[in-house]
């Protein structure tokens, strides 16, 4: 989310990525994939896409003190479970990050808004989502640099205390 809004104000396209091991049925005990998502400011972000809570990313900000009285949040098969990561999962996704990257910078083409990366099929789907009309990432946040007021999600810089020599 912090780097989400960062992105929009100072208008510096953001390239995310996730994988993910989902399970199952017992016909097929699991499933597994990933996702890019090129935010361009102001066309669409990862709120447009629906890719953050706002209320899980609230607790993550939150001190640890409040935070340890909320449930713990888990990813992949849940908290309960193992959480893995899978180094060919995620080269695979990684690599279409940055062909979308070099594509975008070389302007070769527009970058995809999403792909996804289905594994147990083993394809790539493009799709052109566009953003939400009334997104505030997009739409408020947009290029407003300093004045977004994202100072707040700075932590305070403590003084260094000369050490005795």
């Amino acid at each position: 989310m912090v780097l989400a809004e960062f992105s929009a104000a100072y208008r510096i396209p953001l390239i995310d990525l996730a994988t993910e091991i989902f399970p199952g049925k017992p016909e097929r005990p699991f499933d597994f994939g990933g996702r890019v998502i090129v935010s361009l400011p102001g066309q669409y972000c990862l709120f447009c896409a629906n890719q953050i809570d706002r209320e899980l990313a609230k607790e993550d900000l939150e001190s640890p003190e409040v935070r340890a009285l909320r449930r713990k949040h888990g990813y992949g098969l849940g908290s309960d479970g193992p959480a893995p990561s899978v180094c060919a999962l995620n080269g695979i996704v990684a690599n279409l990050a940055v062909t979308e990257f070099m594509v975008m910078t070389t302007g070769l083409r527009d970058p995809a808004r999403r792909l996804t990366y289905k594994g147990l099929r083993g394809v790539v789907t493009a799709s052109e989502d566009r953003g939400a009309p009334d997104c505030y990432t997009c739409k408020c946040l947009c290029g407003q640099g300093d004045e977004a007021g994202l100072a707040r999600y700075l932590l305070p810089v403590r003084p260094v205390q000369p050490s005795n020599p």
